[in-house]
């Protein structure tokens, strides 16, 4: 197949008619409006686990706010009440360019310095840290995804 074939198939897996997601994504209960999910689940530094998730057709988990972001941080709490995971923001800015609110925040974060990849945590919301730190991550694929995709299969449009 080629990475033209590979783009299409991705492209039309959202038709609203199939409800699945490409392997190794899945829908995840009552979480459907974040998009397919795939959680690393082993250690890696968050550049790692970012080019993991872009080398299976995803980037980093990027909630759409607030509101949505916590609805995630739940889920994943029942799974690993202690859990912590890469997610997609850096320097207080998500990867599609939304600045984070300090409603995504645990108190007296994010404190910047050297410490500026964000991370998941189900115990409490998010907190940075170190960058080159190994931890679990969450990737995700979404509708608007598509904007990346001809990046992620070298695509000339």
């Amino acid at each position: 197949m080629s990475p033209r074939d590979a783009y299409s198939v991705i492209l039309n897996v959202w038709d609203e008619s199939l409800p699945f997601c490409p392997s190794p994504f899945a829908l995840l209960p009552g979480l459907e409006d974040l998009g397919c999910m795939y959680q690393i689940a082993y250690s890696q530094t968050w550049n790692n686990s970012r080019q993991t998730c872009r080398g299976v057709g995803g980037d980093l988990a990027v909630p759409s706010g607030p509101a949505q972001y916590n609805r995630m941080r739940a889920h994943y709490r029942i799974k690993i009440p202690s859990g912590l995971w890469w997610v997609g923001i850096y320097n207080n800015v998500w990867l599609t360019g939304r600045a984070g609110v300090a409603a995504e925040w645990n108190a007296g974060q994010p404190t910047g310095g050297t410490e500026l990849c964000g991370a998941m945590l189900t115990a409490s919301i998010m907190a940075d840290y170190l960058c080159s730190t190994g931890y679990w991550a969450l990737c995700q694929l979404i509708k608007n995804f598509v904007q990346w995709l001809p990046e992620v299969y070298n695509i000339q449009p």
